[in-house]
């Protein structure tokens, strides 16, 4: 194996069959093909939003191995400005890797990986971190990242019967399993009724497009000291246009000013129809806004009825309130024993952290800084 530089000065890997090197102009249709082989079809607005619109990085943040002219595997990075305690930093999610099943076990992951550590090691990206399954996580433990934690999840499921019917056998499906004796309309309609309070002059707005500049404030006004994705109006305009996903903001008002508000994205995932909670400004659980959150999901649930299972991230409301609009978490009992957590794994490229990105305390997450949704 030896080494190459290209005219940017960026080192190519190359072997006697395999090349690693960086993504460039006319590799999206090679880049779509191997994706449509390994993980199904994708379309170009979605590349293009992705990883060309990206707004915190100047080039297509992804490591390629080509065998000749054909893109056989990719590793990609969803970009994202995150703050720590007011400062803020670049950190890159390692995102979509692939190899075509014709060139596995030949350590193709492994080197673009080492390739991408490499090149942004010396650069301004401060951290990587990423949410993998356990396979993947096994790798990325042997190439320095280490375990932060688990993530919970609150679940709504709506229609159990409508996710059992799509043949699920994934976390969902489970779920689905464990909660349909539960989670009758009688069950959830009686929830949603005891939840329902006086208004005290709140109401509650929707938007099929996200008030970015309020958005902005709120998340602004009441940032969080862990580790977070900057929710500034740069964040807004970009994040919520992932073309596979169909996105409503809501806010809550009291004389006419937002308080709070809550990003619902909606999509249609191997048969059942899910919606996330995808981004609650303000993120931090305080109680002052409880009655705020509390009727912006009485009106997410109302208007999202149809929809088989929502999800909210733990950490972005307070417990009892989720459990009163008939949220379960699936860090407890029954969940625990059928629901999967979300790992959460991270590896430092600075030297100047004055943070340890290993502990969990130091993050304060939502579904938002999650590339899948």
């Amino acid at each position: 194996m030896s080494k190459t530089s290209t005219p940017d000065g960026v080192a190519e890997s190359t072997s006697e069959e395999y090349r690693i090197r960086e993504f460039r102009r006319g590799d999206e249709a090679g880049f779509l093909s191997l994706f449509g082989a390994v993980f199904g079809d994708a379309s170009a607005n979605w590349f293009e939003w992705k990883y060309v619109d990206n707004p915190y990085v100047d080039h297509v943040p992804i490591c390629v191995a080509a065998a000749g002219d054909e893109i056989v595997g990719a590793n990609p990075f969803f970009a994202l400005e995150l703050a720590y305690r007011g400062k803020r930093l670049l950190a890159l999610q390692p995102v979509d890797a692939m190899v075509h099943p014709d060139h596995r076990q030949n350590g193709l992951l492994t080197r673009m990986t080492e390739h991408a550590i490499e090149r942004y090691a010396a650069g301004d990206p401060a951290l990587f971190f990423n949410f993998p399954n356990e396979h993947a996580k096994r790798a990325f433990a042997k190439l320095g990242w280490e375990t932060v934690g688990e993530l919970a999840a609150y679940y709504r499921v709506q229609n159990p019967a409508g996710l059992l019917d799509a043949g699920r056998e994934d976390a969902v499906g489970r779920v689905a399993r464990e909660l349909g004796t539960i989670a009758a309309r009688g069950y959830l309609g009686a929830r949603d009724r005891l939840s329902a309070a006086p208004s005290g002059g709140l109401t509650v707005n929707r938007h099929p497009r996200i008030p970015v500049s309020e958005f902005a404030e709120l998340s602004r006004a009441n940032a969080p000291g862990g580790l977070h994705a900057v929710r500034d109006e740069t964040y807004y305009r970009w994040r919520f246009g992932n073309p596979e996903w169909e996105y409503d903001a809501y806010t809550a008002r009291r004389g006419g000013s937002p308080i709070a508000g809550i990003v619902a994205g909606t999509r249609r995932d191997d048969g059942a129809t899910v919606t996330k909670l995808t981004d609650v400004a303000p993120l931090p659980k305080r109680r002052a806004h409880a009655e705020a959150f509390s009727h912006l999901l009485s009106r997410i649930v109302e208007d999202h009825a149809d929809a088989d299972l929502i999800a909210a991230a733990d950490g972005t409301l307070p417990h009892d309130l989720l459990r009163r609009h008939g949220f379960h978490p699936n860090d407890a009992f029954p969940l625990s024993r059928v629901a999967g957590r979300t790992t959460l794994v991270a590896r430092s490229l600075s030297d100047d952290l004055t943070f340890d990105p290993a502990e969990r305390f130091n993050w304060q997450l939502s579904f938002g800084e999650q590339d899948t949704c």
